[in-house]
């Protein structure tokens, strides 16, 4: 009878993440092939905004709002999940960029890897997305029995990416507790980035935007004013490691980084 040789995963990655022995994900970087991605730029009263913000952030200038649900068929370290989230337009360091307040999913090792590595506010939610490859996309977010999200967006025209402001870059409040007491044993502001991306189409859209209240979420506020437009993309690219842009604990840190 042969013998069957191997290296315990528990050896390999015991330093990487839980649990040791069958991490909940792999190392990064993850690759994500034929993403298609639906966004949504509107404007909201910038004092809307306000309430989700940690500090030091402040709302940006214009009140912009970037809604977007993505459909993912393949990724190396998650394998296939939906998403819908919101970026808002916040000032820091006296520029405009953007911040996460809300990520919502619908598979648990890219939960897990969300907020552990990136510090991304993700929650679970059940999602309902109609067919991309029609000219109309309809995705909603549901969680404790509430449609946080929806979404709809239709086809007029090709687009390109930039006619609309750049999310990037955006940045996430990371939080990971102590377990000897209601504090942060963590407490960051970070920032990730995206590589070898490459794009296969990218239509502009008209669009919707629906957000209800609920306890679990506090992106009701972002009350639309004005639709900017939207976009459907199909691209493939690689999620690569972050860096810490602000610590809240170890202010050394921002120093060294002047920020």
């Amino acid at each position: 009878m042969s013998r069957i040789h191997y290296t315990s995963l528990s050896q390999k990655m015991e330093n990487y993440a839980m649990p040791a022995d069958a991490p909940s994900y792999g190392p990064q970087p993850t690759v994500y092939k034929d993403v298609v991605s639906n966004y949504i730029y509107y404007i909201t009263d910038p004092k809307n905004i306000t309430p989700l913000l940690p500090e030091p952030f402040e709302p940006g200038d214009d009140g912009i709002v970037c809604a977007y649900a993505i459909d993912v068929p393949f990724s190396s370290c998650y394998g296939p999940f939906q998403e819908m989230g919101l970026c808002v337009q916040i000032k820091w360091n006296g520029k405009n960029c953007f911040y996460q307040p809300a990520l919502y999913l619908n598979n648990d090792s890219a939960i897990a890897a969300g907020r552990e590595i990136y510090g991304s506010p993700k929650k679970y939610a059940h999602m309902d997305f109609s067919d991309n490859r029609c000219e109309i996309f309809t995705g909603t977010a549901t969680r404790g029995g509430v449609e946080l999200m929806k979404m709809t967006t239709k086809i007029i025209g090709k687009g390109n990416a930039d006619d609309f402001p750049s999310l990037r870059p955006y940045f996430n409040l990371k939080i990971i507790p102590s377990i000897e007491g209601p504090w942060p044993e963590v407490k960051q502001i970070t920032e990730t980035h995206s590589e070898e991306y490459e794009e296969f189409y990218c239509f502009n859209c008209v669009a919707t935007i629906e957000l209800r209240p609920s306890c679990t979420s506090g992106i009701w506020r972002l009350v639309p004013i004005e639709i900017l437009g939207g976009q459907r993309i199909k691209a493939s690219f690689v999620d690569c490691w972050g860096k810490v842009v602000y610590d809240f604990l170890h202010p050394e840190r921002n120093k060294a980084q002047d920020v």
